[in-house]
């Protein structure tokens, strides 16, 4: 669900493990990634060149995360 593509790298929500995560694929090397493991609920991925935000609701409060594909560097805004 909520699908987000950039030229060869798809993030994505899924609920694999019981809550929804963030996903990520690199299509070229074919390599999968969980971005996302906490109970919270992340929605709403969306890729745009090597940065992925997503938005997570805690305790009915929204943050907007943003994660640096490159750095691997994740920056959470309230």
């Amino acid at each position: 669900m909520s699908l987000s593509i950039w030229k060869n790298t798809l993030v994505w929500r899924e609920k694999r493990n019981g809550t929804w995560d963030i996903h990520m694929c690199d299509l070229t090397t074919g390599r999968e990634m969980q971005m996302t493991s906490d109970p919270a609920e992340e929605v709403n991925p969306c890729l745009h060149d090597t940065t992925v935000a997503w938005q997570e609701i805690t305790n009915g409060t929204w943050k907007v995360h943003l994660y640096d594909i490159v750095t691997g560097k994740e920056e959470e805004i309230p």
